[in-house]
């Protein structure tokens, strides 16, 4: 079981404080409490006697009885009174007899004082005062030799407990360090706190009162909990020292705010250990303190730098993209612009060459029939209105992966990543839905109605670049639209073939 030195002290005070008493008693300086409890009883019993022997000068014997009775009463110790006549018991009160009176004869707590009548030897009047003890907590209560050594140890232990306890309190223990080893205390850059095992604080360094803003006198014996500690009002933190003394465990970088005496907000790196004897005893606990405000600080002004940078990376990637679509796009039908669209197959038609990849690409080339009429007819907004339309139709039916580029004026292309079997048919049913799309009222060419012409050709082993591709689909138009327009006309095998609904046309060059 471990005590604390204060406790252990205690103890061997109040044990000196017994011997005294011990010594003294022996010495017969103390008071013998039972020798003058006897002197009472016996100066009482006489004085009893003088007054019974008045009452007897009166016959009347009912007056002796209630004197007996009387003086019963107003003595707690008697415990039987007898009067004694020519041998015989005439009147007693209590438990007593004349045999009871021979045994006690002698006896502590007897007495027999004679009584007279006419200034002679009228009998005797017996007093019998606490012959046994009722329990065995009142014998002991009235043995004073072990009731007041008890007494003075106890009293004595919790008057230096609560006296040395305070005096610990307000003792400098730094000053028990030597010299040399207070002085290389000090130089250390981190600050020490050595609590004791009440948690109040037993030495401080030079670090750390520099820390707080306070000398070491001011902080000296005070509770750790008293120091400035700083916590979020909505917050439920267990300190470090806490956490080491309940867990009885090494508690490493624990982070804590402190308000110091300047008013500085401060931010500290906390570890504790707790301090053994040899015996695995913990004396107290060992407290090293890292202020890490400036690093807190900068780390605090890194990540708010590191979030700026980071939404103002997300601005710019919004604003690239954005640039990115107005330089791809085409700002009238919002399709790609032939600058992107060059880039974008260009690169398709290379890898693919370069690579051996089995890919099938079909180019279709739009031309809006009779589209000058349209203009010299409604005017250049109609006109606007028309190609955005047609642009509408082109982007909903063709299939994600392929791209709608506005190729000039009333042009348009497509790549379509098909044979040019299946890219024929995906050409004729959109050519079918212009030729039956009709202007609502709202339109400026309200109730009319617009027609394509459409070429197709299909990328193979001889074509080797984009342009090529393109310009076959161009000649197909171009041939669709010299005989008799709205209709598709696909270039394959260096040949075109006109492959609309209603005839076919096989010519070797255009």
């Amino acid at each position: 079981m471990f005590l604390s030195p204060a406790v252990k002290i205690s103890i061997c005070l109040a044990l000196i404080a017994m011997t005294v008493y011990f010594v003294a008693d022996e010495l017969g300086l103390t008071v013998d409490h039972q020798q003058i409890r006897e002197m009472v009883w016996a100066k009482n019993s006489e004085s009893l006697a003088v007054q019974l022997s008045a009452s007897l000068t009166n016959t009347n014997k009912t007056v002796a009885v209630a004197l007996i009775k009387s003086i019963a009463h107003l003595n707690k110790d008697l415990q039987a009174i007898a009067i004694e006549h020519n041998g015989k018991i005439i009147d007693k009160y209590g438990n007593i007899d004349t045999k009871k009176i021979s045994a006690l004869k002698n006896s502590s707590g007897y007495y027999r004082v004679p009584l007279f009548k006419n200034n002679e030897t009228w009998g005797y009047i017996h007093f019998v005062y606490a012959l046994e003890n009722s329990s065995i907590l009142s014998s002991f209560m009235d043995n004073n030799k072990l009731v007041l050594p008890i007494f003075i140890f106890f009293s004595s232990l919790i008057f230096f407990s609560i006296l040395l306890k305070s005096i610990v309190k307000n003792l400098d223990p730094s000053s028990v360090i030597p010299e040399r080893v207070g002085r290389a205390f000090d130089t250390l850059a981190e600050g020490i706190i050595v609590l004791d095992t009440d948690q109040n604080i037993l030495l401080v360094n030079l670090s750390f009162t520099k820390m707080i803003g306070v000398e070491k006198k001011e902080v000296i014996g005070k509770h750790i909990n008293k120091l400035p500690w700083q916590y979020k009002s909505n917050e439920i933190i267990i300190a470090p020292w806490e956490h080491a003394e309940r867990d009885k465990t090494t508690v490493i970088g624990k982070v804590m705010n402190v308000m110091t005496h300047l008013k500085e907000a401060k931010i500290f790196s906390i570890n504790c250990s707790h301090i053994v004897d040899n015996n695995d005893n913990v004396n107290g606990l060992l407290i090293t303190i890292d202020d890490i405000t400036e690093k807190e600080n900068k780390n605090k002004e890194l990540f708010l730098t590191v979030k700026m940078l980071n939404e103002t990376k997300k601005k710019l990637k919004q604003k690239n993209k954005e640039l990115k679509e107005i330089a791809d796009k085409d700002p009238l039908t919002n399709c790609l612009n032939r600058r992107a669209f060059y880039k974008i197959y260009t690169a398709l038609i290379e890898d693919v060459h370069n690579t051996g990849k089995d890919l099938s690409l079909s180019c279709m080339m739009f031309d809006i029939d009779h589209f000058k009429k349209i203009n010299d007819n409604y005017g250049h907004p109609a006109g606007d209105e028309a190609i955005k339309t047609i642009a509408g139709i082109l982007e909903e039916n063709i299939k994600t992966q392929d791209s709608v580029c506005r190729y000039g004026g009333e042009e348009f292309c497509i790549i379509m990543k098909v044979p040019v079997q299946e890219g024929f048919r995906m050409a004729e049913t959109i050519r079918k839905k212009i030729e039956s799309h009709v202007f609502g009222e709202a339109s400026l060419l309200k109730g009319h109605k617009i027609t394509c012409s459409i070429g197709i050709s299909e990328l193979t082993s001889q074509i080797k670049k984009l342009e090529t591709l393109i310009d076959y689909a161009d000649k197909a138009l171009y041939y669709a639209k010299e005989n008799g327009r709205n209709q598709v006309i696909c270039w394959q095998n260096t040949a075109l073939q006109n492959v609309s609904e209603n005839s076919v046309h096989n010519k070797d060059t255009l």
